[in-house]
């Protein structure tokens, strides 16, 4: 997988997360309101999100996204996932832990989605 995210399209981007996978994790005791607005503005941003992050070497729009529709598809769930974390958090005190854990993980599942869908479209390209 690691051949997916070299040269990266968000290269040089300043609000590039750099291991999405790894903020992905992070536990609900650990994060923060501003770090989740950080984290959803970028999933919400074709040049910095999850496929932004992936080999420049993806076809994309002007705008970065991925002319794949299925990569497409799946950055505008992850865009979603990410942001459903940041509301149950922000309004934790009419969600549980077990809100923000089940948004966790339909950001991790869907972030996963992801790495498998660039690298067919990397391999189908003859890259990987």
């Amino acid at each position: 997988m690691k051949k997916i995210y070299e040269n990266p399209y968000s290269e040089g981007h300043p609000n590039a997360v750099k291991d999405w996978a790894k903020v992905l994790i992070t536990p609900f005791e650990k994060v923060d309101q501003d770090m989740l607005d950080e984290l959803a503005d970028a999933a919400d941003d074709w040049k910095v999100c999850a496929c932004g992050n992936l080999c420049a070497a993806i076809p994309r729009t002007g705008d970065g996204q991925p002319l794949d529709r299925r990569l497409r598809a799946l950055g505008r769930r992850f865009d979603g996932d990410v942001s459903d974390m940041m509301f149950t958090y922000t309004y934790r005190k009419y969600n549980t832990k077990k809100h923000y854990e089940d948004n966790q993980r339909a950001a991790i599942a869907t972030h996963k989605a992801i790495e498998e869908r660039a690298a067919e479209i990397l391999t189908e390209m003859g890259l990987l």
